[in-house]
């Protein structure tokens, strides 16, 4: 099991704990007002990846034929190599989330074959993969606003601790929200079922000592390095809107998070703050 990252002072971990238990997540209509799908797209992916598990190379592959996915449903590009050495690069994927959301996935393994740079050093398997997915395209509903997020550095040593720092030019509801590497995506603020209005100029950081005592990076067990990224999102439409029955603390995958998601994310400015978390020699 992995080491918990993101500490919840004392008194509000039992308030999770009811949220989560009382509280059922809203479902939504695939087709949300203001959202275009574009059904049974394919696109094949393939990655090498030296250094890491066979897990981490295959979640890269998977996530190339993700990108590729969302470049045909929208007519962008945003993908660059396949080929990837020593660590896994999230940048490419974080660019094509901004013209598409992968709702609903089909894979399939194709048979790996070998990826050698050089006869002196022993070839490396190329995984492949191909992709059947819908993608929702969604319509930019409320003008855009001034919207800042930054993290206090972008690469740790496993135990290292992350801080947020958030601003607003427009009054907007908040939620975080991790992608982890397992290919979950958790929201880890609000901490409980209630907005949190951001005001207008005011900068908020987590951890704030009331709400999160630590966001604490740490590596799966096994892996030399994580790549992830946080995303921080501020809504305008309607402020319970932004929870979007995405309970807190509830790791969902990867397609369930952005059918949820979608329905927001015209009445939101969102960013994602890639980092990179490297285990202890």
């Amino acid at each position: 099991m992995r080491t918990p990252r993101f500490l919840f002072t004392p008194a509000f971990a039992l308030v999770v704990l009811a949220a989560c238990v009382c509280l059922p997540g809203r479902l939504h209509s695939e087709e949300p007002a203001g959202v275009r799908i574009v059904r049974n797209v394919t696109a094949e992916g393939a990655c090498v990846v030296a250094g890491v598990t066979a897990e981490q190379s295959q979640r890269c592959a998977l996530n190339r034929a993700r990108e590729r996915i969302v470049e045909t449903a929208n007519g962008v590009s945003v993908t660059a190599s396949t080929l990837v050495k020593n660590h896994i690069v999230m940048m490419d994927l974080i660019k094509s989330f901004s013209h598409g959301h992968i709702i609903k996935e089909q894979a399939r393994w194709l048979p790996i074959v070998q990826h050698q740079d050089d006869p002196a050093t022993p070839p490396v398997p190329e995984y492949r993969v191909r992709l059947t997915a819908d993608v929702a395209i969604p319509e930019q509903r409320v003008p855009h606003f001034a919207f800042t997020a930054k993290l206090n550095r972008y690469a740790f040593q496993d135990g290292e601790s992350a801080r947020l720092t958030i601003q607003t030019g427009k009054q907007c509801s908040l939620a975080v929200f991790n992608f982890a590497s397992d290919d979950t995506v958790t929201r880890i603020f609000p901490v409980n079922d209630q907005p949190f209005l951001l005001q207008p100029g005011q900068s908020f950081s987590l951890p704030d000592g009331r709400w999160i005592e630590a966001l604490d990076m740490h590596v799966f067990p096994g892996h030399a390095r994580e790549v992830e990224s946080f995303l921080a999102v501020c809504t305008v439409h309607n402020p319970q809107s932004a929870l979007q029955g995405l309970e807190a603390q509830t790791p969902y995958p990867f397609t369930e998070f952005y059918r949820r998601y979608t329905g927001i994310a015209g009445y939101s400015e969102e960013i994602f703050l890639p980092y990179e978390v490297t285990a202890h020699d």
